[in-house]
């Protein structure tokens, strides 16, 4: 089966799945690099897309070789959860990496757990986040980031399960990201996975879609980190063949006030083919610009399971991007590949 290509770089594989079929399909990576270039990769490891996802870590030194999975917590059949939906991740003025991870049963019933690992990623503690647990929230989705005079945050969206809302997006904040406090309402509208970083004097992000006429683009969010006043409107960040859009990533350039987009688009009809673009803004995320494909999913693949890309900055000014590929119901690799931006 042909493997993802890439016009600038060739992707390796930085996860292999592990031999236990439970943890086989390696799925969602969310990635931090540490101020010392410690890089911690975080993904859910399960049977299949749907089955016994639980939250796992593998930590490099040097992007190029990751170890193999740490299971933080199991997730499997017949628990209270037995699924995690997705994690979010992000390090601490501190160098402190806090991990958060959802887990659901369904539209029955979901949680939030979260851990903190002072070591970069080695050792991991359970972190406070009752108050979005059991029910509270949904989903969590993105980077664990910092606002001036509230703290650290993190966005999710909720899901059916959850109370007194079931749709719509939601942040909350930490003073040092070991504590969470209860989740603030952002929106009704039905988005989901919320990509969302701080610039300047806003806090901006790109959402997915759930509307089926929507699906080929994503949403914008924006607020002034000072007064929380969010608004939602269309995102110019869309396939130009009408593919469906995927999960959505954003992140501000260090030292620059451009901001980056990863676009992942799958045919409507079985997936492949299917491609991950870069995108980039320079005023704050309100336009944008197609710079291009990064990754190709060949047509005909059995691979059908593809995307979830993200990626982070390393001190050198390079970027190093993971996403997964392989079989939804069967094992699935992270990949990943170094580049340079212009």
């Amino acid at each position: 089966m042909p493997d993802p290509t890439s016009p600038i770089a060739t992707p390796r594989i930085l996860v292999s799945p592990p031999s236990d079929a439970n943890h086989a399909h390696l799925g969602w990576p969310k990635l931090t690099v540490t101020s010392k270039g410690r890089h911690i990769l975080a993904y859910a490891a399960g049977r299949t897309h749907t089955i016994g996802g639980s939250p796992a870590v593998s930590v490099s030194e040097d992007g190029v070789e990751f170890s193999d999975p740490t299971i933080l917590r199991v997730f499997s059949e017949g628990d209270d959860y037995p699924h995690c939906g997705n994690l979010a991740i992000g390090t601490t003025a501190d160098d402190v990496v806090i991990l958060l991870a959802m887990g659901h049963r369904g539209n029955e019933a979901n949680t939030i757990f979260g851990w903190a690992s002072v070591g970069g990623g080695e050792n991991w503690q359970e972190i406070n986040v009752a108050a979005l647990s059991a029910g509270r929230t949904g989903s969590v989705y993105g980077h664990v980031f910092h606002v001036p005079g509230r703290g650290y945050a993190v966005c999710g969206h909720y899901r059916q399960g959850s109370y007194p809302h079931d749709v719509g997006l939601w942040i909350c904040f930490s003073q040092d990201g070991l504590h969470w406090a209860a989740p603030e309402h952002v929106t009704d509208e039905a988005l989901v996975e919320p990509a969302v970083i701080p610039t300047d004097e806003a806090i901006v992000g790109l959402i997915r879609h759930t509307d089926p006429g929507l699906t080929s683009g994503y949403a914008s969010l924006r607020a002034s980190r000072r007064r929380m006043d969010w608004e939602v409107s269309q995102s110019p960040v869309r396939s130009a063949s009408g593919a469906r859009s995927t999960s959505p990533f954003i992140v501000r350039e260090r030292e620059s006030d451009r901001l980056f987009a990863l676009l992942t688009e799958r045919k409507s009809e079985g997936n492949t083919p299917g491609r991950i673009s870069l995108w980039v803004s320079t005023d704050d995320g309100q336009a944008w610009t197609d710079r291009g494909t990064l990754v190709d999913f060949p047509a005909g693949d059995t691979n059908t399971d593809f995307g979830y890309p993200w990626m982070a900055q390393r001190e050198d000014g390079s970027w190093l991007m993971a996403f997964y590929s392989g079989e939804r119901d069967g094992p699935n690799a992270i990949w990943g590949f170094e580049f340079q931006t212009d």
